[in-house]
């Protein structure tokens, strides 16, 4: 869990990064990016910006999740063995978990259109 946590943070720290040197032209990491991003909540944009990360994780979170479930839909409709009971719940889980997907990558989308009209 730890690993998937510090992929999301890598991967948010490397989209603000972006943001920066396109706004500054200059690169920002370690204790700085942090300091720059959660450090001040009273600044101007930063609560934004902090909340906006917090809802991104979660949502990355959320797509890995249904991910592994869309895998275990998988596995039982493999290991169904001509049960159509089983082969059923394996369907229905599969859609489900697709249909989720579409749902954390509308929501993903939003928010991050959002958040760019909230701080930039």
């Amino acid at each position: 869990m730890k690993f998937l946590i510090d992929i999301v943070l890598a991967q948010t720290q490397q989209q603000q990064q972006q943001q920066q040197q396109q706004t500054t032209g200059t690169w920002q990491t370690g204790l700085d990016w942090i300091r720059g991003n959660f450090g001040t909540l009273g600044a101007e944009g930063s609560f934004s910006r902090w909340i906006s990360n917090i809802i991104q994780i979660a949502l990355i979170l959320a797509g890995v999740v249904a991910v592994i479930f869309l895998i275990y839909g998988g596995y039982m409709y493999v290991t169904a063995g001509g049960n159509a009971e089983q082969a059923a719940a394996a369907r229905t889980a599969i859609f489900n978990s697709i249909i989720g997907l579409a749902v954390i990558l509308a929501a993903y989308a939003i928010i991050s259109w959002l958040a760019g009209q909230l701080t930039g």
